[in-house]
């Protein structure tokens, strides 16, 4: 079904990477999301209709109807109900890539480590049929009239606060937009004004209370040096997996990069082999990156990125352990792959760190980074063991940039 959408979707990847290349251009940022509001109320239209259908077809099929289904009428009912169910997770699959069009739009205004904290609290749901939604239409298209750039929230995965958010001068100003003109004090209310202040004065000062689901605080300190990331080189060995079938590189001492359109075992092995027989490996997926710079924009051509999306573009990421510790180790530091959900490594080194017997923790979600966004393995390393001596903290996992 989603290749229906092909062209559609090639030509709002591209625009996304236009507006990236431009994000001046007014009228492409309003233009691009003026299309994901057309498409993406469409699609949640289709969603609720083919719900309601295999819904009543499943009500079909109980034996306390009035008048039971042949053999005949049932298996055609299971077939249907099938069918839908197949369409449904198509048109699903569909507004995620929708909506990370939207996280791209997100990430060319505004500093990624800013996203993250606004990233983590549960989706608003569908933007159709929300109470007040022209009225917040009505403010968006407005802050545009007045030569602003402006965000519909509803239109990413990664701006969960609010309705709308207005880059300004580096910053983002989150807009709650309220259609009555009465105040409203239900606990729904309270917690929404509870949880935008406490982001809006995170972003403002660094420091909050409770994030991300836990308690305590935290704190964001800068990166220590400018970032690295191996994307130029990504592009590069997509699009000669295109022209032949798979590539592969090591783009840095121990990180190897792996793309293919088709099964080649001979090249697998050889990566496998480089790693020493025992890779960190990790296949690039969109469904779980949430508050990651989005690969709309990373995968910079449009065909090879709905390729992706379709399931006919493997991507796969190596790391070779030896590399990790052999770092860590000519800085002082020991250092232990974990395997539970919430850690990826411990790094040992009683000498420079003052507190829980001289390790600190990085948490999975922040060494995802270097899959889902690429990032240099090198950098991520240095850049960790730093800022766990300056923050003080055990748990760098918390990932407090």
């Amino acid at each position: 079904m989603l290749e229906y959408y092909q062209s559609a979707l090639i030509s709002l990847f591209a625009r996304v990477q236009e507006l990236n290349s431009n994000p001046t251009d007014m009228a492409l940022c309003l233009n691009i999301q003026e299309k994901l509001i057309q498409k993406i109320t469409y699609v949640e239209r289709r969603i609720r209709t083919l719900k309601d259908e295999i819904a009543k077809s499943k009500k079909r099929l109980k034996t306390t109807q009035p008048v039971r289904l042949s053999k005949i009428e049932s298996t055609e009912t299971k077939e249907a109900i099938q069918y839908k169910h197949y369409l449904l997770d198509e048109y699903r699959l569909l507004l995620s890539i929708l909506k990370e069009v939207g996280d791209a739009i997100a990430f060319t205004y505004i500093d990624k480590w800013d996203i993250k904290p606004m990233a983590f609290k549960e989706p608003a749901g569908f933007i159709s049929g929300k109470k007040g939604t022209r009225f917040e239409r009505r403010i968006f298209r407005g802050a545009f009239g007045l030569g602003q750039i402006a965000i519909l929230n509803d239109l990413t995965t990664c701006l969960r606060y609010g309705d709308i958010t207005v880059p300004r001068f580096g910053k983002a100003l989150i807009i709650e937009v309220k259609s009555s003109k009465k105040r409203n004090t239900n606990d729904r209310t309270e917690r929404q004004e509870i949880g935008m202040n406490k982001i809006g004065n995170y972003l403002a000062t660094d420091r909050t209370e409770g994030l991300y689901g836990k308690e305590g605080a935290f704190v964001r300190i800068s990166l220590q040096r400018e970032e690295r990331h191996h994307r130029d080189r990504l592009n590069v060995i997509l699009a000669e997996a295109l022209k032949n079938g798979f590539s592969y590189e090591e783009v840095e001492e121990g990180l190897h990069y792996y793309a293919a359109t088709r099964f080649d075992e001979l090249s697998l092995n050889e990566i496998v082999k480089r790693c020493e027989g025992k890779p960190l490996f990790q296949y690039v997926d969109f469904i779980d990156n949430t508050g990651y710079f989005p690969l709309t924009l990373s995968i910079r051509d449009p065909t090879a990125l709905y390729k992706f999306y379709r399931g006919g573009l493997t991507i796969l990421v190596f790391i070779k352990p030896k590399t990790i510790e052999q770092k860590c180790k000519d800085k002082g530091f020991t250092a232990e792959i974990l395997f539970d959900e919430e850690w990826a490594i411990k790094l040992v080194n009683p000498k420079l760190i003052p507190y829980d017997d001289g390790a600190i923790r990085i948490g999975r979600h922040i060494f995802g980074r270097i899959f889902g966004e690429f990032l240099s393995l090198d950098w991520f390393l240095n850049e960790m063991m730093d800022r766990s001596i300056i923050d003080h903290s055990p748990l760098v996992g918390a990932e407090t940039v």
